[in-house]
């Protein structure tokens, strides 16, 4: 990751940046490229998908991107939780029934005999 290059080059030195594979601009770039295309892909499966992709988006850089970088913080801890078990099922749920919201019934409606 572009914010943790330094701690990577220390603890990681075999990933891209550290190892001199990818300079640092060239990852920063890619990065914007990569959130704009996810975004872009994201409108054209409905406004509720890209709602949620943005969502994500939000989170990710708040994770990552000081001066909030939840990274190594309980809200860090909280956004990733949010985005892997909330954010992705939802939008696999917004994607195959093309609703924001779950309709599901708690308690059945026909008494049983």
């Amino acid at each position: 990751m572009y914010f943790d290059r330094e701690i990577d080059a220390l603890n990681k030195p075999d990933r891209a940046m550290p190892a001199g594979k990818v300079k640092p601009r060239e990852a920063l770039a890619a990065t914007f490229w990569l959130y704009g295309a996810g975004l872009a892909v994201s409108w054209f499966a409905g406004m509720g998908f890209l709602l949620l992709a943005l969502t994500g988006t939000v989170l990710a850089v708040l994770y990552s991107l000081p001066p909030t970088r939840l990274k190594g913080t309980s809200l860090g801890t909280f956004a990733v939780v949010i985005g892997h078990h909330v954010i992705l099922p939802w939008a696999g749920w917004y994607l195959s029934t093309r609703t924001l919201l779950f309709d599901l019934e708690l308690s059945p409606s026909k008494q049983l005999p």
